[in-house]
Protein backbone atom coordinates (compact mmCIF):
# COMPACT_ATOMS: atom_id res chain seq x y z
CA UNK A 1 0.00 0.00 0.00
CA UNK A 2 1.25 3.47 -0.87
CA UNK A 3 1.25 6.08 1.88
CA UNK A 4 0.02 9.55 1.06
CA UNK A 5 2.80 12.13 1.01
CA UNK A 6 2.73 15.88 1.02
CA UNK A 7 5.27 18.62 1.30
CA UNK A 8 4.69 22.35 1.42
CA UNK A 9 6.98 24.98 -0.12
CA UNK A 10 6.91 28.58 1.10
CA UNK A 11 8.37 31.17 -1.28
CA UNK A 12 10.01 34.48 -0.35
CA UNK A 13 10.40 33.68 3.33
CA UNK A 14 11.83 36.60 5.29
CA UNK A 15 11.18 38.30 8.61
CA UNK A 16 8.85 40.79 6.92
CA UNK A 17 6.82 38.09 5.16
CA UNK A 18 6.52 35.86 8.24
CA UNK A 19 3.29 37.51 9.51
CA UNK A 20 1.63 36.48 6.23
CA UNK A 21 2.85 32.89 6.54
CA UNK A 22 2.45 32.33 10.28
CA UNK A 23 -1.28 31.40 10.32
CA UNK A 24 -0.77 29.04 7.39
CA UNK A 25 2.25 27.36 9.02
CA UNK A 26 0.29 26.96 12.25
CA UNK A 27 -2.54 25.29 10.31
CA UNK A 28 -0.09 22.94 8.56
CA UNK A 29 1.52 22.11 11.91
CA UNK A 30 -1.91 21.27 13.31
CA UNK A 31 -2.27 18.58 10.63
CA UNK A 32 1.03 17.08 11.75
CA UNK A 33 3.77 15.33 9.85
CA UNK A 34 3.91 17.70 6.88
CA UNK A 35 7.45 18.88 6.11
CA UNK A 36 7.89 22.43 4.90
CA UNK A 37 10.57 23.72 2.55
CA UNK A 38 11.29 27.36 3.31
CA UNK A 39 12.68 29.38 0.36
CA UNK A 40 14.51 31.98 2.43
CA UNK A 41 15.60 35.42 1.25
CA UNK A 42 18.23 36.62 3.76
CA UNK A 43 17.86 40.36 3.04
CA UNK A 44 14.48 40.80 1.34
CA UNK A 45 14.70 43.83 -0.98
CA UNK A 46 17.62 45.04 1.17
CA UNK A 47 15.19 46.13 3.88
CA UNK A 48 15.44 43.63 6.69
CA UNK A 49 18.57 41.47 6.93
CA UNK A 50 18.35 38.20 8.85
CA UNK A 51 21.38 39.42 10.80
CA UNK A 52 19.05 41.99 12.38
CA UNK A 53 16.34 39.42 13.14
CA UNK A 54 17.65 36.98 15.80
CA UNK A 55 14.14 35.89 16.83
CA UNK A 56 13.25 34.99 13.26
CA UNK A 57 16.58 33.16 12.86
CA UNK A 58 15.76 31.17 16.00
CA UNK A 59 12.39 30.31 14.49
CA UNK A 60 14.09 29.02 11.34
CA UNK A 61 16.53 26.98 13.44
CA UNK A 62 13.59 25.43 15.31
CA UNK A 63 11.92 24.56 12.01
CA UNK A 64 15.07 22.75 10.84
CA UNK A 65 15.09 20.80 14.11
CA UNK A 66 11.50 19.74 13.34
CA UNK A 67 12.63 18.35 10.00
CA UNK A 68 11.87 21.28 7.71
CA UNK A 69 14.31 22.36 5.00
CA UNK A 70 15.77 25.81 4.37
CA UNK A 71 16.69 26.75 0.79
CA UNK A 72 18.45 29.93 -0.30
CA UNK A 73 16.00 31.77 -2.57
CA UNK A 74 18.24 34.62 -3.63
CA UNK A 75 19.99 37.12 -1.44
CA UNK A 76 17.77 40.18 -1.91
CA UNK A 77 15.03 38.92 -4.24
CA UNK A 78 15.39 42.12 -6.23
CA UNK A 79 17.02 42.97 -9.55
CA UNK A 80 19.49 45.66 -8.45
CA UNK A 81 21.40 45.88 -11.72
CA UNK A 82 21.19 48.82 -14.16
CA UNK A 83 17.98 49.00 -16.20
CA UNK A 84 17.63 46.56 -19.11
CA UNK A 85 18.77 47.94 -22.47
CA UNK A 86 17.10 45.58 -24.95
CA UNK A 87 13.46 44.50 -25.33
CA UNK A 88 14.49 40.91 -24.65
CA UNK A 89 16.29 41.81 -21.42
CA UNK A 90 13.43 44.08 -20.38
CA UNK A 91 10.97 41.21 -20.86
CA UNK A 92 13.19 38.71 -19.06
CA UNK A 93 13.96 41.00 -16.10
CA UNK A 94 10.68 42.87 -15.68
CA UNK A 95 8.01 40.43 -16.88
CA UNK A 96 9.26 36.84 -17.00
CA UNK A 97 11.38 36.82 -13.83
CA UNK A 98 10.03 40.07 -12.33
CA UNK A 99 12.45 40.08 -9.40
CA UNK A 100 15.11 37.88 -10.97
CA UNK A 101 18.13 39.15 -9.14
CA UNK A 102 20.54 36.81 -10.95
CA UNK A 103 19.46 37.35 -14.56
CA UNK A 104 21.62 40.45 -15.08
CA UNK A 105 24.67 39.11 -13.23
CA UNK A 106 27.72 37.43 -14.70
CA UNK A 107 28.91 34.12 -13.25
CA UNK A 108 31.39 35.67 -10.81
CA UNK A 109 28.92 38.22 -9.45
CA UNK A 110 26.24 35.53 -9.10
CA UNK A 111 28.67 33.32 -7.19
CA UNK A 112 29.56 36.18 -4.87
CA UNK A 113 25.88 36.92 -4.28
CA UNK A 114 25.18 33.25 -3.48
CA UNK A 115 28.13 33.10 -1.09
CA UNK A 116 26.89 36.24 0.67
CA UNK A 117 23.40 34.75 0.97
CA UNK A 118 24.78 31.58 2.55
CA UNK A 119 26.79 33.45 5.20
Amino acid sequence: MVEAALTVVLHDVAAETWPDYQPFVEAVDAIGGVPITWLVVPDFHQRNSLEQQPDFCNLLDQRVQRGDELVLHGCYHADLEPAPKTPRDWFMRRVYTHEGEFYGLDEQAAGERLAHGLE
